[in-house]
């Protein structure tokens, strides 16, 4: 297996990725799937390795993700929910974390609403420089995963108003999940804290979880020398994160500087999936808005390949836009579930919702190129 080390690797990497992904936007592929009339949003037209995607009827949410307890998924998301000081004013909209749950994605119960985001937050400072926090401050971004040990842990971006200024990662925690009960454990001490003293940072989300020997890792980007795939480890929640760093010091960035059609480097977006200790998966889209979605693939979490010939998904310009792939395991252990999220159109408010679509395919290495 090759294994991406190097610059000379990567500059040949770059230049073989680039030429195939040229190739791929130039002709079809047996595994285009079909377009579905009768749908209101469509995944892109171009999708290899997986299954046909589903969409439910009122399944929603960008970045979406999936806990597994007692068989029964938890499916967590964002949500914009009516001003309890003002619900019948639409304008005035709270965004809130909420969980739904059920034995399918196809089967999910109503959403339960766990959190206000801006209720929890405390590190958010007013952009005006005046006293106080910033009062449209919320996260984006929420990744939430299940430890026997620390609970509920939510890995979110941070934001004193949703206008590009900046997106720092943050921690949120819960015993049990249950409204009431979750902390905020603030933005990541550390190496995260340095970064953010020096420049601005936008840190597009990622993924969380506990290796063997306890310690925690985060998958996240904005950091290093291009806006790809990075990861932090410490010893506890509370922190200092550390960044993992080449022989020469520098940020170790796990996937490769590809060039994607609209001339940008992929990066944002991450999502990482751990099946085992033996296989790992991640994927990132290339740009906003994005052109395409990349599969890479890792039997340590650390050193990344290509997951056969990528991208995965190119959407075309005629096509409904998409953001991100997230993704878990069936609970029988065997598929990997990947939800992608698709532009709806406008609402009453003027709020673009994004529908979930998912499918399947095969836990397990590569298919052969």
């Amino acid at each position: 297996m090759t294994v991406f080390t190097g610059s000379a690797a990567r500059s040949l990497r770059w230049a073989l990725v680039a030429a195939t992904f040229c190739a791929l936007r130039a002709g079809a592929d047996e595994t285009v799937t079909p377009r579905d009339p009768s749908a209101t949003t469509q995944p892109p037209r171009f999708i290899r390795y997986w299954a046909p995607f589903e969409r439910g009827k009122d399944v929603f949410g960008a970045y979406t993700s999936v806990t597994i307890r007692d068989g029964r998924l938890e499916f967590w998301h964002a949500m914009l929910d009516d001003d309890p000081l003002q619900p019948d004013d639409p304008s005035r909209l709270v965004d809130t974390l909420a969980v739904r749950r059920g034995p399918s994605l196809d089967k999910l119960g109503p959403p339960e609403k766990v959190l206000a985001m801006q209720d929890l937050i405390d590190d958010v400072p007013r952009l005006d420089g005046q006293p106080g926090l910033a009062p449209k401050r919320a996260f984006s971004r929420a990744y939430v995963m299940h430890d026997e040990e620390a609970g509920y842990v939510g890995l979110v971006g941070v934001h004193p108003e949703y206008k590009g200024h900046y997106l720092h990662p943050a921690l949120i925690v819960s015993p049990t999940g249950k409204p009431g009960t979750w902390r905020y454990l603030g933005q990541l001490k550390g190496d995260p804290a340095e970064e953010i003293s020096k420049r601005r940072v936008w840190s597009d989300g990622g993924t969380i979880l506990r290796l063997p020997d306890k310690r925690w890792r985060i998958y996240t980007n904005g950091y290093g020398a291009w806006n790809g795939l990075v990861a932090l480890e410490a010893d506890t929640l509370a922190g200092p994160w550390r960044l993992l760093r080449d022989a020469d010091g520098a940020v170790r960035m796990m996937t490769p500087n590809i060039p994607s059609a609209g001339g940008q480097a992929l990066g944002i977006f991450p999502n990482v999936l751990r099946v085992s200790e033996t296989e790992w998966h991640a994927w990132l889209s290339d740009r906003w808005i994005p052109d395409a979605i990349w599969h890479f693939y890792s039997e340590n979490g650390l050193d990344w390949t290509l997951y056969g010939h990528q991208p995965e998904i190119i959407r075309g310009e005629d096509e409904d836009d998409i953001k991100c792939m997230r993704s878990f395991v069936s609970p029988d252990g065997k598929q990997i579930v990947g939800m992608l999220s698709v532009s709806g159109k406008d609402d009453a408010n003027g709020h673009t919702p994004w529908v979930t679509h998912w499918s399947r395919l095969p836990v397990g290495p590569p298919p052969p190129l």
